[in-house]
């Protein structure tokens, strides 16, 4: 009789167990179909937070002066004009652009805009919603993607009376 020496148990072939295959594949379905719910229709919001503060361009922010609510962590909520809540959603890091087409030369901190940008699965092209951060009002406005299904919410809003109170 010959004894053939084992091999280690790394060599072995892979042997699937009915049994722990099953759990396996109902977690990565799961898994799967949360993935691609919330991104089904592509629309994004792109929170614009008008505060010219002094900032390095690409850098994280958040918003200042009277906008100091709006930050990473915040909760933006959407509610349609009977009241109902059509999307909730905790704000990124916001990125700093530029706020003007100056050329400041070399300077590193130049005027910008807090921007954040979050998927807005469920918003209705045209529907005008109430924009509240953190229980504060940012503003009331239609959900119009542009032509790269995002829709721009600027904070304060474009033309916003209240910016000329002092």
């Amino acid at each position: 009789m010959r004894i053939r020496p084992r091999k280690p148990r790394s060599q072995d072939p892979v042997r699937l167990r009915p049994h722990a295959v099953l759990p396996v594949l109902a977690v990565s379905a799961a898994l799967l179909a949360g993935c691609s719910a919330g991104a089904s229709d592509g629309s994004e919001l792109r929170l614009i937070v008008r505060d010219a503060s002094l900032r390095e361009v690409g850098a994280d922010c958040s918003g200042a002066a009277r906008y100091l609510f709006i930050h990473k962590g915040a909760e933006l909520v959407a509610t349609d004009s009977e009241g109902t809540e059509a999307l909730r959603r905790e704000l990124p890091a916001g990125t700093a652009i530029k706020a003007d087409d100056l050329d400041y030369g070399k300077a590193e901190r130049i005027p910008t805009l807090c921007s954040f940008t979050l998927d807005a699965p469920g918003l209705v092209e045209g529907e005008t919603y109430t924009f509240t951060v953190d229980g504060t009002e940012v503003g009331e406005q239609a959900f119009e993607p542009g032509d790269d299904d995002v829709a721009t919410l600027p904070v304060p809003a474009l033309g916003d009376p209240s910016l000329l109170e002092k």
